[in-house]
């Protein structure tokens, strides 16, 4: 656009429109065409005067326009050109100079002309317009009825909804007024809207004060004037990058002489000490408590064709992804495994040490029969951090926990609420499955509409003969619940814990604590929050809520090896390096232990070749959970293996098979982590090689082991990782 029609945009804008104009205009329904024509026919300025002048009679046109007041701009314009013509009367004019002056005389002259004719042309369209009938060639339809009127006030966007009746009002006794101040006018027709209904329950949910056996989250009805308030959390589009979370984890390396610190600071791995170079040396603890964090991490970005940034990827986070099967040990509390083998990573001379703990598992799942009512978040928060998937993984496995006497329904919720399976039996478990399998994450954060849902179902499924009902909330706490909702969302879930339908909520949100409006509702509802970073982590929280007890089976479980410096020349324990924030900030050696929790630590050493036969000593403690009542809190237990030469086989293929897994787990995570164990040890070894030599070991382990479904799966890994790039970013959430 020309600075011409800048100027022209400014001046027009300060014009005023004819007085009573915006109110009459208001005052007609839209399908009035004859009382709109009557409004703009009476308007005085400047269709008035123009309709006046004859259209041939341009001396009449002149006479009319001599008064029209010329605006300040344009005359100063006007009369500087004057005064310049006046000085520069005798000079000579440059072609181009008045060539142009030409121009855009003639330009000026064309635009004023069409103006003037298309406000000519609109005047005898009115009058013809007005004068219409019989025999003129224009027919007015008034036998046709007028479409459905509609309040201007929607055109204006002061309503919420695009939809006519979207909000559920009624709108057909809407008329506007005649007269009075157009603010006013607009504030009471806005006013017309709202039934003596809607306004008294708007006053309830303002002053908190509801009829006796109302239902406080029907105000939240789609159709009501009272929308669900949106958290705002899923309008982010998930972040790209992210800083290294400053979570405690790993282990306290020793500030002692060979303990080699240096390098773990340079290179972010924990480097081979000597046993014989210091006491404090001869013994490692190895934490438990890890979660495969990072390997979830891996498989988003591989979803993307994209490999993760190195410093993201965590090798014993790795680890704790794969089922290795341990043997499960036959009284209550843990057990302990060992393995040993040749180590892929630095190749020749070296070996590798597994342990494994393994918690007992118990086959009574007897309970009372129960309608248990799922109500799950897929708003698009629950794709971060994989957490959509965590829930599938874990609800793929709860038809295994349902009995014959146990039925499950499942509830949605992310802008609007979806029952998709209702009051499912055992025989019908293949259905729940496909609703589930169906599960993705998108839209907005409706929690108030689900839980309504979720209650109605609850309710409608009590009665004489039927199972107990309990519901159960998965979501990753971005709620934001305003005071007064949360206040009526917890008066909701009491009074159906007051009807026996409890609530218990897991909550998948991975932040350090639980979420306080997630532990408000669950106390409200006479439940408890349970929290889950995994899909075995969620199948816990279902044994429990199923089972109503508690499946821990051991307190502050820490595991401990101790290494024979007459047999061990040096070791390294493969991955737990202490989180980076705050110098090395070490994370829990302790854990609690479920029933079927396994955990795995892993240690590369190289063995002296003409050394004792035994080569280590592993020992796990703990307490017995506080529902045991003759050992809580007083006796500490113990299982101690004696780990001995003869149980490193000679080969991988050979090994154990927990340990062929975790040997090609371990090698990728190094690979991926771009490791000085594996490239500055082999020179030369690129990328492809290394990746290469990954997907060989997965296919010269034992075949059968393609069966574990965990497993299986991490092969697929392995072959997607060859097909991608590098990463883009440094971290994702």
């Amino acid at each position: 656009m020309s600075s011409a029609d800048f100027k022209l945009d400014a001046l027009l804008r300060d014009v005023m429109p004819p007085s009573g104009l915006l109110e009459r205009l208001m005052a007609l329904p839209y399908a009035d065409d004859a009382g709109l024509d009557e409004v703009v026919r009476d308007v005085e300025l400047p269709l008035q005067r123009l309709r006046a002048i004859p259209l041939g009679d341009d001396d009449g046109l002149d006479a009319a326009l001599r008064n029209v007041p010329v605006p300040d701009d344009l005359a100063t314009s006007f009369h500087r050109h004057a005064r310049w013509l006046a000085r520069h009367r005798d000079r000579p004019i440059d072609r181009t100079l008045r060539f142009s002056r030409i121009a855009m005389a003639a330009s000026l002259i064309f635009a004023v002309t069409l103006s003037l004719g298309s406000a000519l042309l609109l005047s005898w369209i009115l009058n013809r317009a007005g004068q219409s009938g019989p025999g003129t060639g224009i027919e007015v339809a008034h036998d046709v009825p007028p479409p459905k009127e509609e309040p201007l006030e929607t055109s204006w966007r002061t309503l919420a909804d695009d939809d006519a009746g979207a909000d559920g009002l009624d709108r057909s006794a809407y008329q506007p007024s005649q007269g009075g101040d157009v603010n006013t006018r607009r504030e009471i027709s806005v006013a017309k809207l709202e039934s003596a209904a809607d306004r008294a329950r708007l006053e309830a949910l303002a002053d908190g004060n509801l009829p006796a056996g109302a239902d406080p989250l029907a105000l939240f009805l789609p159709g009501s004037p009272i929308v669900s308030p949106d958290n705002g959390w899923d309008n982010m589009p998930e972040l790209p990058t992210r800083p290294t979370s400053p979570v405690p984890r790993g282990l306290d390396w020793p500030l002692v002489k060979g303990a080699n610190r240096p390098l773990l600071i340079e290179k972010g791995f924990h480097p081979f000490v000597s046993p014989a170079a210091n006491s404090a040396l001869q013994s490692c603890a190895v934490p438990l408590a890890v979660e495969p964090s990072s390997y979830e991490l891996t498989r988003r970005y591989l979803e993307q064709n994209e490999l993760p940034p190195a410093n993201r990827v965590r090798t014993e986070e790795f680890l704790a992804a794969v089922d290795y099967n341990f043997p499960k040990p036959t009284s209550r509390g843990l057990g302990l495994t060992v393995a040993g083998g040749p180590s892929p990573i630095c190749g020749e001379g070296f070996s590798l040490l597994q342990i494994g703990v393994q918690a007992w598992q118990g086959d009574d799942m007897r309970h009372a029969p129960m309608h248990l009512v799922l109500l799950i978040d897929t708003s698009t928060s629950m794709r971060w951090g994989s957490r959509m998937e965590i829930v599938r993984r874990a609800l793929a496995g709860l038809p295994e926990l349902v009995g014959p006497d146990d039925r499950l329904s499942l509830v949605t919720f992310n802008q609007a609420a979806h029952v998709l399976v209702e009051d499912l039996g055992h025989r019908e478990m293949p259905q729940f499955r496909a609703a589930s399998d169906s599960l993705a994450a998108e839209g907005s954060t409706n929690f108030v509409g689900g839980l309504r849902e979720a209650c109605s179902l609850a309710r409608e499924s009590l009665g004489p003969g039927r199972p107990a009902v309990r519901m159960l909330l998965l979501t990753d706490g971005l709620l934001d619940l305003d005071p007064a909702t949360a206040e009526k969302v917890e008066k909701q879930v009491a009074d159906a814990a007051g009807q026996k339908v409890p609530l218990d909520v897991i909550d998948l949100g991975q932040q350090k604590d639980t979420d306080p409006q997630l532990a408000d509702i669950a106390k409200a509802g006479q439940g408890s929050v349970h929290r889950a970073a995994s899909a075995e982590q969620v199948r816990w929280a279902f044994r429990e809520i199923i089972t109503g007890r508690s499946q821990v089976v051991a307190r502050s479980a820490r595991l401990r090896v101790t290494f024979n410096p007459k047999a061990v020349i040096e070791y390294r324990i493969i991955g737990h390096e202490s989180g980076d924030w705050a110098g090395m900030l070490p994370g829990p050696l302790e854990s609690d232990f479920r029933e079927g929790q396994a955990a795995t630590g892993l240690f590369e050493m190289r063995l002296a070749p003409n050394g004792p036969e035994d080569l280590a000593t592993v020992e796990v403690s703990w307490y017995a959970p506080d529902s045991d009542p003759t050992l809580a809190g007083k006796t500490v237990r113990k299982a101690v293996v004696a780990v001995q030469r003869k149980q490193f086989a000679g080969t991988l293929t050979s090994s154990s098979p927990w340990l062929q897994q975790a040997a090609v787990v371990a090698y990728t995570a190094e690979v991926l982590r771009h490791s000085p164990f594996i490239f500055l040890r082999h020179p030369g070894l690129s990328m492809a090689a290394a990746w290469h030599r990954a997907h060989e070991l997965s296919m010269e382990v034992d075949g059968r082991l393609a069966q574990n479904p965990s497993f299986a799966e991490f092969i697929g890994l392995i072959s997607q990782e060859m097909k991608t790039r590098p990463p883009r970013h440094t971290a994702r959430d």
